[in-house]
């Protein structure tokens, strides 16, 4: 799957790494956090790390501190169900993953948006894997 890069975390990033990469990727809402296999095992999201932010020593904790629950659909899932895990989930962006469970890229609510608006125009159904890669119109 093409489409922009996914930042990952691993589960011992220390949490000043962890607030200086979310800081840098102004496009990425949401970090997928992942074993030492390449597995989800959580997400980082900006509402979890704010506490720890407004704290003077972060030394103490480590990305898996931070994370809450993995989340993720899989590429060929429709349209609709990426919508309702992020509402179920109150998440601004999903991981998507493959068949062998890796991550093949991230799908946001402006991906939503724009893949609903595409599938208005069109009549269709859209999958995740078309709604992570294909550009705006």
């Amino acid at each position: 799957m093409a489409g922009r890069p996914v930042i990952t975390l691993a589960p011992g990033d220390p949490a000043d790494v962890v607030l200086r990469v979310m800081a840098d990727a102004d496009q990425q809402a949401v970090f997928p956090v992942l074993d030492a296999a390449g597995q989800l095992c959580g997400l980082v999201t900006g509402p979890g790390t704010r506490e720890i932010a407004a704290e003077e020593d972060t030394r103490w904790a480590v990305a898996a501190d931070l994370m809450v629950a993995p989340v993720a659909v899989r590429e060929d899932v429709a349209l609709g169900e990426i919508a309702r895990a992020l509402v179920q989930h109150d998440l601004r962006a999903v991981p998507v993953v493959g068949a062998d469970g890796r991550i093949v890229g991230l799908v946001d609510e402006h991906d939503v948006s724009r893949a609903y608006a595409g599938a208005i125009d069109a009549g269709g159904r859209r999958s995740a894997q078309r709604a992570a890669v294909e550009p705006p119109p």
